[in-house]
């Protein structure tokens, strides 16, 4: 593992995570109760790149926690921003201090977090209810994937998608 700020080589993913889980404290801040919510990530369709992706996000979290306990001005200024711009988008404001949501956040990522693979080729699939839903067991499931999650696949609390796709062909649409 090299010891570099994945934060800084993937600054899109960087902003998805933290307002995933933002979005979720924000939620469950504003409803006065715990939901388990779900992000799906579905950017390349090779099973191999599935290993890639969910080591980058471990990786991503891990540099976060780090940051946020050596009280790194430029993410302390980003979690901020991102936070007043989720606000924007909510009719109601939990009553959080930032220190309380900074603090949040840091126990969401340290324990609240499960990134998982859904492909074909796994030979674990996700635990799933009744109605063949994949259960959410912590507060924060991050589900990768391709084919596997396009498939009638039903996530509960889906409040965050990463889609994308490496063009076969370079067209100008």
């Amino acid at each position: 593992r090299v010891d570099i700020d994945v934060t800084k080589c993937f600054p899109k993913l960087t902003k998805a995570l933290i307002d995933f889980i933002l979005g979720g404290i924000l939620l469950n801040q504003i409803n006065e109760k715990l939901v388990h919510y779900s992000m799906l990530v579905h950017i390349e369709t090779k099973k191999q790149a599935h290993e890639q992706q969910k080591e980058i996000f471990k990786t991503i979290q891990e540099n976060l926690v780090e940051k946020i306990k050596t009280e790194d001005k430029s993410l302390l200024t980003q979690i901020n921003e991102q936070f007043e711009q989720l606000m924007n988008g909510m009719k109601k404001a939990p009553n959080l201090t930032m220190e309380q949501l900074v603090s949040l956040l840091l126990e969401a990522l340290e324990e609240q977090v499960k990134i998982t693979v859904i492909n074909s080729g796994n030979k674990q699939r996700p635990e799933t209810d009744e109605n063949g839903n994949i259960k959410n067991t912590v507060p924060f499931s991050i589900f990768i994937g391709a084919y596997a999650v396009d498939r009638g696949v039903t996530f509960p609390n889906l409040i965050s998608f990463i889609f994308g796709r490496a063009a076969k062909n370079v067209t100008l649409d």
